[in-house]
């Protein structure tokens, strides 16, 4: 592999795939040539990226460089799973069916270079790229409206400049098990939402093993509220759910799971962190219209690993499923026939700003909740009860008074020493009910926050070529029926987009209201029962004063 300097500073944008480099810094050259004058490095930190080739200077010459190659095709997802599954977690019957996975590699990447099916530009016979009309193969054909060469772009890399262009691929007969329909709100396009809601508790975890105790792990207790039916789930179940989701959803905003943790899996906090993780992630993606109305989370939900034949049948068509990517596109149904796609695009980049605004504020907020936690812990403990340590040094000193009346002021004194010392304890057992829960809240949501820039990205590049298209056909290069064919298609991806928003709009306000009221509650409460303690010292100074008068033992 060669190496290359970087000749001049550069500061791509990540959110295209592109690296920030300077000037004298050594890269690998990963690909010579992208297209477009764009080359594939990579950092010494491991971060790939494309760069300009101009800004690179060789300092390898390779024997087998070819400038003016085609874009290389996108890594295919299947390698990520081969790594995944030698993760212990995926060691046993779970994923590790020969037959099927060769059957899997080629149904979903068939072209024999590694690229998904879907978005094969040439796709074998059999396939059925004229999905949405009779124009998208003349569309294909002549070629006129070009791909990207930045293969980085998450408008290509999720497919969804393939879904716009037509190029898609699918069985011929091929056919979606379930639509997803889209309603016209006052608020705009909006996700039909599921008639029958739920919400999911996982309980119960419990270390078992297989193997005679050479495998061990933590299951739980999964129960929905529409069926109150339980079914046995571990990590690993959770992990294939959510590679599934990922694959099929590409245009929605799917949160992270809790992360892995190699060493302390057993240990009892960290179980019970991770049972609370994986209930408030199931009951987000329970929430979502799309997400907990699909297919392989019913079946997640639903069924049993005992009942073996219908597991690994739901399983593997969850595997099988060609409605995935792009191609998920084709499973949505709505009734908009025209849209003010440039006024769309305005606003769903303003909701982009929004979003990276929102999350550096979010990221400001979890870093106060960490300090005030940290300060709770520590500074705010030891004041406390450095405090009380000196109320009882003076206490001490007066006891040195052996007068009767000094009696009652010294116990209000020693009193008043525990109370102050208490509170000091009570600042440390806080931060688990308010702080805590509430950073952890913080949290999700950047990850969550994390993906709207690449599906604002899918929504910019979406209009692009509707613009595109229509020059075009100024042009006299494509016709009327070509414009409309990439329209019609903009206005899908255009109103799947926007109907993610507002549901991320929408949730936001629920989740913000939930947090902020629980965390007042709890202050509420936290400093209450600061204020009954403080009441309770105070009334030991309620002494009566004729106990103290000089002359009161004469009387």
């Amino acid at each position: 592999m060669s190496k290359g300097r970087v000749l001049y500073d550069f500061e791509g944008e990540e959110n295209g795939g592109e690296l920030r480099v300077n000037a004298g810094e050594e890269v690998k050259i990963i690909q010579h040539d992208v297209g477009d004058g764009w080359m594939e490095a990579e950092l010494v930190n491991g971060i790939r990226g494309i760069v300009p080739i101009s800004y690179i200077q060789m300092l390898e010459t390779p024997s087998s460089v070819v400038f003016n190659s085609p874009p290389p095709p996108t890594a295919p997802p299947f390698a990520t799973k081969q790594t995944q599954n030698n993760d212990p977690e995926w060691d046993d019957e779970w994923d590790d069916n020969p037959q099927f996975q060769g059957q899997q590699r080629n149904q979903s990447y068939d072209n024999g270079q590694g690229t998904p099916s879907y978005l094969d530009p040439n796709p074998a016979a059999g396939k059925d790229v004229s999905f949405e009309g009779s124009h998208s193969t003349e569309l294909q054909k002549s070629k006129s409206l070009k791909k990207s060469y930045n293969r980085f772009s998450s408008f290509v890399r999720t497919g969804g400049e393939a879904y716009i262009l037509g190029t898609t691929t699918t069985s011929k007969f091929a056919k979606s098990s379930k639509l997803f329909r889209i309603k016209q709100s006052k608020y705009g396009p909006a996700w039909e939402e599921s008639l029958i809601p739920f919400t999911v508790s996982v309980t119960d975890p419990e270390k078992k093993s297989k193997f005679h105790g050479m495998k061990t792990f933590i299951a739980y207790a999964v129960t929905p509220s529409n069926t109150n039916l339980s079914v046995i789930r571990r990590y690993k179940h959770y992990d294939w759910l959510h590679e599934r989701l990922i694959e099929k959803f590409t245009c929605l905003s799917i949160p992270p799971l809790p992360d892995k943790q190699l060493t302390g899996r057993f240990n009892d906090d960290f179980v019970e962190k991770r049972r609370d993780q994986l209930e408030v992630w199931t009951n987000r993606i329970a929430r979502h219209p799309v997400l907990g109305t699909s297919d392989v989370f019913s079946h997640f939900m639903s069924v049993s690993e005992e009942d073996t034949i219908n597991w690994k049948n739901g399983k593997r068509a969850a595997e099988k499923d060609e409605f995935v990517g792009p191609l998920f596109f084709l499973s949505i149904d709505h009734n908009i026939e025209t849209m003010e796609l440039m006024q769309a695009d305005y606003e769903v980049e303003c909701f982009g700003k929004f979003a990276t605004n929102i999350e550096e504020d979010l990221q400001h907020l979890r870093d106060r909740l960490e300090d005030r936690k940290r300060k709770f812990e520590g500074p705010f403990r030891r004041e406390f009860q450095k405090f009380a340590g000196n109320i009882q040094a003076v206490a001490k000193t007066f006891q040195k008074v052996d007068q009767p009346f000094s009696e009652p002021l010294t116990r209000a004194l020693d009193h008043t020493a525990i109370t102050l010392f208490d509170i000091g304890e009570d600042h440390v057992s806080q931060p688990p009910k308010d702080l805590v829960p509430f950073s952890e809240n913080i949290k999700e949501y950047l990850s969550i926050l994390s993906a709207f820039p690449d599906l604002v990205h899918i929504h910019k590049g979406a209009v692009a070529k509707v613009r595109e298209s229509e020059k075009l056909k100024d042009e006299s290069k494509i016709g009327a029926s070509d414009v409309l064919d990439v329209t019609n298609r903009t206005i899908t991806v255009s109103a799947a987009l926007q109907s993610e928003i507002l549901h991320f709009q929408r949730q936001r306000t629920i989740d913000f209201q939930g947090m902020m009221k629980e965390y007042l509650k709890q202050q509420i409460m936290f400093y209450q029962n600061i204020a009954n303690k403080l009441q309770s010292t105070l009334d030991m100074y309620e002494f009566d004063e004729d106990t103290i008068s000089p002359l009161s033992a004469n009387v």
